[in-house]
């Protein structure tokens, strides 16, 4: 097992540091192989069947390949919850996990008389609408994206954690076309924040599986979705209720100076967990 342990080691290494390697090769072994770190690290002899060592194999060559272990397994973690994904989807961030609670402090904190209603905008995996939902049961939520095969990802998602949120498909860029009558307490979104010059300064294990679509914007005008989703916003909201955005460490000035522009107040911008600009805020007067 040991010498096991060396193998799936040197194959991740190719890709990824030591540390990194390491956390990817326990992962690994213990999720789709039963295989505890504990075992691992005592040198436990454990036999692997010939469908198991060629399964091993087909893994390590995806892997070595670049292709993120989120992917290769079919599901990550998000705020508890078990989500799966795809090529067809951003793998959840801990930095989003962030936004979900800072929405979460909100909303617990707002006071409204009617149902609480919810969008998620560019849901992706859908990972914001159902941990949002799984926080507030009574809420109606929606989650909404351009892309099928995210949409499909997001309804399975749904689907299999008993959390019921509203997939459709929708575009973040003519938000009123599908909603346009009763007002929300809370929009939040993720959108493509990435300009197409920052493809350089990214891994390859982003760049080259996960989805553009959802990733990149152009670089003459990166903040298109924060306006279009904006002025959707301040005529969709309660008063009082409030719209949330990650951001582009680089556009979190411009972002609040468009919800200030649109109208709203209380704007707040926040850093995420490494201490980047990630997160603003604003709430509809």
């Amino acid at each position: 097992m040991t010498n096991l342990l060396q193998t799936v080691r040197k194959q991740l290494t190719k890709v990824y540091d030591r540390h990194e390697a390491d956390a990817i090769a326990f992962l690994l072994l213990e999720e789709r192989f039963g295989i505890s770190k504990c075992d691992l690290l005592v040198g436990k002899d454990i036999k692997f069947s010939p469908n198991e060592d060629a399964e091993l194999q087909v893994i390590l060559s995806r892997l070595g390949k670049g292709e993120p272990v989120q992917y290769v397994l079919g599901h990550t973690d998000f705020c508890g919850l078990d989500i799966l994904v795809n090529k067809n989807v951003l793998i959840p961030r801990p930095e989003t996990e962030g936004l979900v609670e800072w929405a979460t402090e909100f909303l617990t904190s707002y006071a409204t008389t009617d149902s609480t209603r919810i969008l998620d905008v560019c849901t992706g995996s859908g990972c914001i609408a159902l941990a949002m939902k799984n926080k507030f049961a009574q809420a109606d939520v929606y989650g909404i994206d351009i892309s099928d095969g995210a949409v499909s990802v997001a309804q399975e998602n749904s689907r299999r954690l008993s959390l019921p949120v509203n997939m459709t498909k929708a575009d973040a860029l003519n938000l009123s076309a599908s909603y346009s009558k009763t007002p929300f307490d809370l929009i939040m979104s993720n959108p493509p924040y990435v300009r197409e010059c920052e493809k350089e300064e990214m891994e390859t294990n982003v760049l080259d599986f996960e989805p553009h679509l959802a990733l990149f914007v152009s670089n003459s005008d990166p903040t298109i979705f924060y306006r279009e989703i904006t002025k959707f916003a301040i005529d969709s909201l309660k008063h009082g209720g409030a719209i949330f955005f990650e951001v582009n460490r680089l556009f979190g000035d411009d972002v609040e100076e468009i919800l200030r522009a649109a109208g709203f107040i209380s704007t707040e911008i926040r850093n995420d967990m490494f201490g980047n600009v990630r997160m603003v805020k604003g709430v509809k007067p």
